[in-house]
């Protein structure tokens, strides 16, 4: 059994953060794996609710704000006493994961690459990640053929030195979606942290089109942090209360994707996220920016309705759907066919593949 880290700033609920609990309960699970996971800031979620009361080890490193250079000797001191064979990372943590693993003879160093290269970290973290993939035998993971390309081209290796992994989402949890009839009224859902990436302005200006044509509607944002306030404030002062709700934080998302008519991601740039998944699994028709990694994941036309970021192209792909049940139906059952590809199964099984052939 190889005692495995997986180390994460913190678990928001996000995607990267969810990808990482559906990750180490397949780890677990196997019985291959004695997972470890450590998060560098002293925050608590439904994720670490779950993960602790699944049973996995969560260690908090009170991260200070800012650069933390304690942080390494902590990681350090954490994988020494659990004689660590595999440390994985995410987001931007490899600045005090990977010298700590140098440090402490870890020799198998996985990094998993969430979002395009050039938005995944920025400035000295970007050059840092450069030095431990060309110098420090840390494998980047790419999370669709996209995501891969950029990473090859910022950090000029090549597509052997950065496998594609797609993330995957525990679909046993999805609540199925059986009748496509619409509501009344048009029920949309988004989630999303509140932050320029996800778009939400956009969302609010389309709104507000659909308002001006006389259309019965209601978004559901569900999500948290950020610019939460000032989005809040715009709907206020567009008059959009009744059309625009606020859902917060949820720890469980798929009752309110099982009674949406639609699933809205208009997002400026992506990786692969975990809720477009989420809502494939509940057979939702979805319609998203087709940026990233979404065309790997939709097919337009087939799985979704690939869009431009822009409202004018939402209000379109939305007044398509709200008019025709038979394509809410078609689309919506093509994107659950399509979300098998997925699974927590088969992100395991890359995984797993990657880990045992670094260990050789």
């Amino acid at each position: 059994m190889k005692n495995l880290l997986q180390v994460m700033p913190e678990f928001g609920l996000a995607g990267a953060e969810t990808m990482c609990e559906s990750l180490c309960y397949q780890l677990q699970k196997s019985g291959k794996y004695n997972v470890i996971v450590a998060s560098l800031f002293d925050f608590h979620s439904p994720i670490t609710e779950r993960m602790e009361k699944s049973g996995l080890k969560i260690i908090y490193l009170n991260k200070k704000p800012g650069i933390d250079i304690s942080i390494i000797y902590k990681l350090y001191k954490v994988m020494k006493e659990y004689n660590i064979d595999i440390v994985h990372t995410h987001r931007y943590v490899m600045q005090y994961a990977i010298p700590a693993a140098i440090m402490a003879g870890v020799k198998v160093r996985i990094h998993t690459v969430h979002n395009i290269a050039t938005k995944e970290v920025d400035g000295y973290r970007r050059i840092l990640a450069h030095f431990f993939f060309k110098h420090c035998s840390v494998i980047p993971v790419s999370i669709s053929p996209l995501i891969q390309k950029s990473v090859m081209k910022e950090y000029h290796i090549t597509n052997e030195q950065t496998p594609v992994i797609y993330n995957g989402s525990d679909l046993n949890k999805c609540l199925i979606k059986t009748d496509y009839r619409a509501s009344k009224p048009f029920t949309i859902v988004h989630i999303g942290r509140f932050n320029p990436q996800k778009n939400h302005s956009v969302i609010i200006d389309a709104a507000q089109k659909l308002k001006e044509e006389g259309l019965k509607f209601v978004i559901k944002l569900i999500g948290g942090a950020g610019n939460e306030d000032q989005r809040k404030q715009e709907v206020k002062q567009k008059g959009l209360e009744n059309e625009i709700s606020f859902c917060g934080l949820q720890g469980n998302v798929y009752p309110f994707l099982q009674s949406a008519d639609c699933f809205i991601l208009p997002s400026l740039y992506e990786g692969m996220p975990i809720t477009l998944v989420e809502a494939m699994g509940c057979g939702l028709p979805i319609i998203a920016s087709a940026v990233g990694g979404v065309p790997d994941m939709i097919e337009n036309g087939k799985s979704g309705i690939l869009i431009s970021p822009n409202a004018d192209q939402l209000v379109v792909a939305i007044k398509k759907l709200m008019v025709d049940a038979k394509l809410r139906e078609y689309l919506g059952k093509n994107a659950f066919v399509k979300s098998r590809d997925f699974s927590t199964e088969r992100m395991f099984k890359g995984y797993d593949n990657l880990y045992m052939s670094k260990w050789q």
